[in-house]
């Protein structure tokens, strides 16, 4: 992770391994390496192209129908572009959820981040909600935010994450949006309720200004 060559090989170094939090420690000077604010931008084609290369012996991605709601009415704005997803938090899915029906090797992090990178830039979102993130810090974070997007976090207080050895920290939610389209105008961390008495589920609300 932490050897640099060209463009291509520094992408590389990001999507080819993924520090546990058990790791963090024995590689901190990879960690710096990575710190967002320091590294250059990435081109979306670029990481696509990486992402393929890993998954070049997996089936190809899954090609969707979409029903456009798009009015007749003209607009001089191009439409915002909002994408939700709950991803699975690596710690449950291969310690904890018990998929006795799912591959072991479907569950890969190496390959698994790398079909779900290659669906984020399929579509590209302007706004991107994702869920059940425990991958936040070493993968999500540096990467998207070299594409442009600002990046905020908030883990669930007791994510059974946590319980599953060699875990990679507790799971949250994690919002996304480039910033080159809004500018954040407040943001709030809020741990959600049921019946008065605060649960373990947790949600990011924020309020984003079109620039345009």
């Amino acid at each position: 992770v932490c050897s640099m060559g060209n463009s291509t090989s520094r992408l590389y170094s990001v999507l080819a391994k993924t520090l546990s939090s058990g790791a963090v420690s024995q590689h901190q000077d990879c960690l710096e390496q990575l710190d967002p604010a320091r590294l250059d931008p990435i081109d979306p084609k670029d990481l696509l192209e990486e992402c393929q290369i890993v998954l070049q012996k997996r089936p190809p991605r899954f090609q969707r129908n979409f029903v456009n709601l798009k009015k007749s009415t003209a607009s001089n704005h191009r439409p915002i572009r909002v994408m939700q997803w709950n991803i699975l938090a690596q710690a449950l899915g291969e310690g904890k959820d018990n998929f006795v029906q799912c591959p072991m090797e479907a569950l890969k992090w190496e390959e698994r981040k790398c079909l779900i990178l290659e669906e984020i830039l399929a579509y590209k979102p302007d706004i991107l909600c994702l869920q059940e993130v425990d991958h936040y810090f070493d993968t999500f974070e540096p990467l998207l935010s070299r594409l442009g997007y600002q990046c905020t976090f908030f883990p669930k207080p007791w994510s059974p994450c946590l319980d599953v050895e060699q875990n990679n920290g507790p799971d949250g939610c994690a919002l996304f949006f480039l910033k080159d389209r809004f500018e954040l105008i407040n943001s709030a961390n809020i741990r959600l309720t049921a019946m008065k008495l605060k649960t373990n589920q947790v949600a990011i609300a924020q309020t984003l200004k079109c620039n345009e």
